[in-house]
């Protein structure tokens, strides 16, 4: 009679399934699986993320750029039209012909007109631009921005009272000469 083990024959496919558990390798792979998957999917929301920043930072730098051009175009020619001017002035101020202002006054005159010029071309544009960017503010962060709004308005109130000029008024000082006489002075040194 033949002799036969008690312990019970595993197929191949067991073994192998054994050996890789014991091994641990099927957990690893599935990990790895999974981080790659998770990585790819970041990275992919990152990289839309991006274009689409950049695509908006484009945007905006066209738009920009199609505002800004016309006004810097019109603000130069306003300001060399002034300088062909006011180059005349100083033109006629070196000469020193009769009638001519000075070159100081010529100078003053021409940093007033062009600093009118950028006053009124310049100044309502950039009002514009804060209440556009003042609106976009409130309507992304809402109360948060509004209270953040309020304490730079308590700053900036509080900056202007403290580096205010005190006016400290001025007691008039009086001073009292007392003047005796010798007379005086001997009778109350008597009493």
């Amino acid at each position: 009679m033949m002799a036969t083990d008690s312990t019970p024959q595993m197929t191949d496919s067991q073994a192998q399934a054994q050996t890789q558990t014991m091994n641990n390798t099927v957990p690893t792979t599935d990990n790895w699986t999974q981080f790659r998957t998770e990585g790819s999917t970041r990275l992919n929301r990152i990289g839309t993320i991006f274009k689409t920043a950049f695509v908006e930072t484009k945007t905006e730098l066209q738009s920009g750029t199609e505002v800004m051009k016309p006004l810097a175009q019109e603000l130069s020619s306003t300001v060399v039209d002034n300088l062909k001017d006011t180059g005349t002035k100083i033109n006629d101020a070196w000469t020193d012909k009769p009638g001519s202002p000075d070159l100081p006054t010529t100078l003053r005159s021409l940093l007033l007109s062009f600093a009118g010029t950028v006053k009124a071309r310049l100044f309502p544009w950039l009002k514009s631009e804060a209440a556009t960017i003042d609106a976009t503010l409130t309507k992304n962060y809402g109360d948060r921005y509004g209270a953040a709004k309020h304490k730079v308005k308590v700053a900036k109130a509080w900056y202007a009272q403290a580096t205010a000029p005190v006016e400290v008024p001025m007691e008039p000082s009086v001073t009292v000469e007392v003047v005796a006489t010798e007379a005086e002075s001997s009778q109350s040194v008597a009493h």
